[in-house]
């Protein structure tokens, strides 16, 4: 086997984390999240770490030790954000301060000085790994994956802090030439590569569930769009069709609505929406599908729910939003169609038709009620 050059994988190491910093600063310069400004700071500020540690016989490797440890709190600090959990105290930089206290506090010795380093680092290396594999959310076996390389490589740095304590001896990673040590060396670099390919990938299925999210909801309600409701209602309608379940379909349009936007503008008219759509969520199973459907009108498809308890949720739909006034006191009213049957072939376009049709018929008999179709 070809004798592996430490001093070589450093180089590497060093080289790729400068690129992929500088790659991923030159590709979302126009989308900089504070996530990925701070990932990004710590890719370039290990690089820089690891240049001042090549040189760890002398003081100024102690330096390198406190940029490697600042730039795995960097590191933290990104998971803590993209995950969402608490930061109290800064916690993620508290090791930062150990290695500042080691600094300070250095003892003579050169090995207990690079022991004391390795384990710092091993402990910052452990907690970003205990993050990805505690996290209860999307994306598990990746998660596992990256979680599990920042556990072995925490491990391996703690067999080189174990080594340094038995030899007593210091040996600088870029004078390493056992070829234990340089395979040793390159798993570790492996495994850090692999961690900080992994967590770019969950930057970026986080953002393309964002994407894919705004691209399914209304802007101003945040309620499901036209086009996204039509999809998962069809495939309702189908699967009520297959099964002989009843399905049923609740249209409601708000009565003068047109005054609202005319007296008061269009930014109070923006408010009533969205309080409408807090109103009528409130009233819906976790299975009802709800939507705006355009305008002032909004739709809500209920599976497996037969004439009486569509007429109920109407009512209760309507009751809400009549009886909890905007915001200032204005009171808004709906008038409410409902269609409720075992589909038995029809098209969804029919159905629709048909609630839209009892929704009008709801206006014509005075507005603010439910009028079910026939």
């Amino acid at each position: 086997m070809p004798q592996l050059n430490v001093a070589t994988l450093i180089v590497v190491f060093v080289a790729s984390n400068l690129l992929i910093g500088t790659l991923m600063l030159a590709a979302f310069r126009k989308r900089l999240t504070p996530v990925l400004r701070i990932w990004i700071a710590s890719l370039l500020t290990q690089g820089l770490g690891w240049i001042v540690l090549v040189d760890c016989a002398t003081t100024t490797g102690l330096y390198g030790y406190a940029i490697v440890s600042f730039s795995h709190c960097l590191m933290l600090h990104a998971l803590v954000l993209h995950f969402g959990i608490s930061h109290r105290y800064r916690w993620s930089y508290w090791p930062f301060g150990l290695t500042l206290l080691l600094l300070l506090l250095a003892p003579e010795l050169m090995w207990q000085r690079q022991m004391a380093g390795n384990l710092i680092s091993a402990l910052q290396t452990l907690m970003t790994g205990i993050v990805f594999l505690s996290w209860r959310g999307s994306r598990t076996a990746l998660r596992s994956v990256i979680g599990g390389c920042g556990i072995i490589a925490a491990i391996m740095l703690m067999a080189r802090a174990v080594e340094l304590y038995h030899t007593q001896t210091t040996v600088c990673i870029a004078d390493m030439e056992s070829q234990r040590q340089g395979l040793m060396f390159l798993c570790f670099l492996v495994f850090r590569l692999a961690f900080m390919f992994g967590f770019l990938l969950l930057i970026e299925d986080r953002h393309h569930e964002v994407i894919s999210r705004l691209a399914q909801l209304d802007p101003l309600t945040e309620a499901y769009n036209r086009r996204t409701f039509i999809e998962m209602a069809e495939r309702e309608l189908q699967r009520c069709q297959r099964y002989g379940k009843p399905l049923s379909l609740i249209v409601f349009d708000l009565d003068y609505f047109k005054q609202i936007n005319d007296t008061l503008g269009h930014q109070a008219g923006d408010a009533v929406l969205r309080h409408v759509r807090m109103m009528a969520e409130q009233c819906l199973r976790t299975n009802d599908i709800f939507a705006r459907y355009g305008g002032e009108e909004f739709i809500i498809l209920a599976p497996e729910t037969g004439p009486e308890g569509a007429r109920v949720l109407g009512e209760r739909v309507r009751a809400a939003i009549a009886a909890t006034p905007v915001g200032g006191g204005l009171a808004v009213t709906a008038s409410v169609g409902v269609v409720s049957r075992e589909p038995r072939g029809e098209s969804l376009d029919s159905l629709i038709a048909e609630a839209d049709r009892a929704m009008y018929a709801a206006k014509a008999a005075g507005r603010n009620c439910v009028v079910m179709a026939t």
